[in-house]
């Protein structure tokens, strides 16, 4: 959190003197090259967990990402909750104008149980995923609006144009 600190500092300041824990300290520094027309670039703080993250992102106003691909909804409900709250605690505006952005992952076929049994394989091998809950049990915590709407139409899926937005797999 000090380096972005620190960051953030020199994007904003044509000098800067900084003194912190984990670096030299600067003394009437100045970074090079300035940022473009004096703007410093638009942040996004990523989490999978960290509520420390969240709180950083809201502290300084800049956006939250979420990769919502681990834990079921509910945590990130959480995180985004605490995001917002803070953002608008910083006077940075009202909670719902607090930026989010949500990442995600889908491997797709034409039919589900293919793409089960092809993303298995991927699943309970990757450190990430394997050793925990069963694929099916992962499947069931984090279900897309998409899941309800597939059992119930002969379309695979909503449209090409929607699942055009999300990364998809293919061989």
């Amino acid at each position: 959190m000090e380096n972005y600190a620190l960051l953030h500092e020199l994007w904003r300041k044509d000098v800067v003197d900084w003194q912190g824990r984990f670096r030299t300290p600067l003394q009437s520094f100045t970074a090079t090259p300035r940022p473009l027309d004096g703007v410093p670039p638009f942040v996004w703080h990523g989490s999978i967990r960290s509520p420390e993250i969240a709180e950083q992102a809201a502290y300084y106003g800049d956006g939250f990402f979420a990769n919502n691909i681990f834990w079921p909804k509910e945590h990130y409900q959480q995180l985004i909750g605490l995001y917002r709250q803070r953002y608008a605690h910083y006077g940075h505006g009202s909670p719902e104008q607090a930026i989010v952005g949500l990442g995600g992952q889908v491997f797709m076929r034409a039919r589900s149980q293919d793409a089960v049994r092809e993303f298995r394989p991927y699943f309970d091998n990757a450190p990430v995923y394997g050793h925990g809950p069963s694929l099916e049990d992962f499947m069931a915590g984090t279900r897309s609006p998409w899941a309800a709407r597939s059992r119930s139409s002969s379309a695979p899926w909503p449209s090409a144009t929607t699942s055009a937005t999300t990364s998809a797999s293919s061989s």
